[in-house]
């Protein structure tokens, strides 16, 4: 049904349409014969209920037993840190841990010729050794906050609030960096400074991705049957409309489906607007309908109506 599909890849674009029908006359159906197809989408604009905050939290060590212990003490930290910052307890969920090292043998290699032509510059003549190799344990962790507010100004300023506190506390964990000998050390920062001025800081960084921070508000089911019935009985009176205007008669309704966004926005918060990439692990995911958007001004639900009837 090219209609339905159209209507599809609009909402998934982030295209709604308060009450815009669309109307498609097809010279078959999946039925077979002549027949006649029409969408309709119905919106309406929600309330935010919470605000959810989705990152990724880490924690370094010398070899991959030290890294996840220093990540098991600083999710501990991390429970503190959100419980003073009055996050619901319930909320508090942590998904599985994850470890590797930060240095594979091709990044090695590459980071073993940076070294070279760092003394090479600096007169030195002798081979470099290696940077020590550091592993990563890392998780995702998801928290929420009940809204104080409503609406204004105090309800949008709470994100940036927030993102404020995560940093003041170190709660990506950027600074739960593992324990290095002198030397270690040395080469570190001279190798650092020596990406910073060469390569701008970019290369090989390990910072933890940034954190995504969406309002959130419930879809229950009273209010997808009333855009359900709503967007029904748009299609059906433009079916009735094109009927009338073009004298073709129409026959019996074959076949009746609908599409909510929220199917699509349930099991994702949408973190390629704040991190590039789709981040939040499935442990994660919601069970229940919930519309999520960067700003609360943007939460909104779609359905849409798609019927196809028999021409006679």
């Amino acid at each position: 049904m090219k209609s339905f599909k159209l209507i599809q890849c609009c909402l998934v674009m982030g295209v709604t349409f308060a009450s815009s029908p669309m109307v498609i006359a097809q010279t078959s159906t999946e039925y077979g014969g002549i027949g006649l197809t029409v969408s309709a989408t119905e919106s309406m604009d929600l309330k935010p209920e919470k605000l959810r905050l989705t990152m990724k939290i880490q924690a370094q060590g010398k070899d991959a037993k030290a890294a996840i212990v220093a990540l098991a003490k600083h999710k501990e930290r991390t429970l503190q840190e959100l419980e003073s910052m009055k996050a619901s307890k319930d909320s508090i969920a942590f998904s599985g841990t994850q470890v590797g090292s930060d240095q594979g043998d091709q990044e090695q290699a590459q980071m073993r010729g940076m070294q070279m032509q760092m003394m090479r510059s600096n007169g030195r003549n002798q081979s470099p050794s290696p940077p020590p190799t550091v592993f990563t344990a890392s998780c995702y962790l998801r928290a929420e906050w009940p809204l104080p507010v409503q609406e204004g100004d105090a309800l949008a300023l709470l994100p940036a609030n927030l993102k404020e506190q995560l940093v003041s506390r170190d709660i990506a964990g950027d600074k739960n960096k593992p324990e290095l000998s002198p030397q270690e050390q040395e080469r570190m920062e001279e190798l650092a400074a020596f990406i910073e001025e060469n390569y701008g800081g970019y290369y090989g960084s390990s910072e933890a991705e940034k954190p995504s921070i969406m309002f959130v508000a419930p879809v229950g089911d009273a209010t997808v049957k009333t855009l359900v019935a709503k967007a029904f009985g748009t299609a059906s009176a433009q079916a009735k409309l094109l009927s009338d205007a073009t004298g073709v008669k129409l026959g019996r309704l074959q076949s009746l489906s609908h599409y909510s966004s929220t199917q699509e926005m349930s099991n994702a918060y949408y973190n390629y607007y704040n991190t590039g990439r789709e981040t939040t692990p499935a442990s994660l995911a919601d069970d229940e309908n919930w519309v999520t958007a960067a700003s609360a001004d943007d939460l909104r639900v779609s359905i849409s109506v798609n019927l196809s009837y028999a021409l006679e």
